[in-house]
């Protein structure tokens, strides 16, 4: 793995995109780039010892700038704090790269199957934007599951993406009962399981809350998907920790 390195970058943007998610941009210090795979994450350094994770959003390209998905979680001071220090400084630090979580995972042949609970998209995000932009030719399938259609914050990109790559499929669920959505409704994983039937063929991607990515994790082994084809930062830790099978 590439060896962490610190930033002190320009906050080029932190403009809220929904009702509680926050687009962030960060630019790389001049004659530096930032060095790092799809679907890895860093830490925003708040002060000595107190540094915060959050996924990388963006594609790998010039590795000037970062994208962020960051959520606004009510009385929630982790991250209130780190908001407020990127809606009213000019520059943060941060340190990267980090996780294992990468395409470099899957097998590079099989279907790709991304599960995605709220700004878990971040992550996705990241990864397929990669592939997409290096003409991946792999069938690629995102499920994107939310409460409200509100919290799809991004809805527009994954529907662009289907207009312009075959290999591309995007289904959104929505999990309170909304009479006026027409689309797939429940559980973002009741869904998947509905619609594929042979996921052992699929190299799957979690990203959500822990609690998501455990259950569904459990419920996959349940369907004989073997965890070699499971991925997902929190079940790498789990793994080093040899606390998963």
């Amino acid at each position: 793995m590439t060896k962490q390195q610190a930033y002190d970058c320009s906050i080029v943007q932190c403009e809220k995109i929904s009702s509680d998610v926050y687009l962030v941009i960060l630019q790389a210090p001049d004659g530096r780039v930032f060095d790092y795979k799809a679907g890895q994450y860093l830490f925003i350094n708040m002060a000595e010892n107190d540094a915060r994770p959050y996924s990388i959003a963006s594609a790998v390209a010039d590795g000037r700038t970062l994208e962020m998905h960051i959520k606004d979680i009510p009385n929630n001071d982790f991250t209130a704090q780190v908001l407020q220090r990127l809606k009213t400084e000019d520059h943060i630090s941060i340190q990267l790269p980090s996780g294992s979580c990468t395409i470099e995972q899957s097998s590079g042949n099989s279907p790709l199957l991304f599960i995605s609970g709220g700004t878990g998209f971040a992550h996705s995000h990241s990864i397929i934007t990669s592939l997409l932009n290096s003409d991946d030719s792999r069938p690629i399938y995102l499920y994107w599951g939310a409460n409200e259609l509100d919290e799809i914050y991004l809805y527009d990109s994954p529907i662009k993406w289907m207009s312009e790559y075959k290999n591309f499929h995007f289904v959104p669920v929505i999990n309170n009962l909304d009479p006026d959505w027409s689309g797939e409704k429940g559980m973002v994983h009741e869904a998947v399981f509905r619609n594929i039937q042979n996921l052992h063929d699929y190299d799957i991607y979690l990203s959500g809350s822990s609690a998501m990515v455990f259950n569904i994790y459990r419920q996959l082994k349940e369907k004989k998907v073997a965890s070699t084809q499971i991925f997902s930062d929190m079940l790498d830790i789990l793994r080093d920790k040899e606390e998963l099978d």
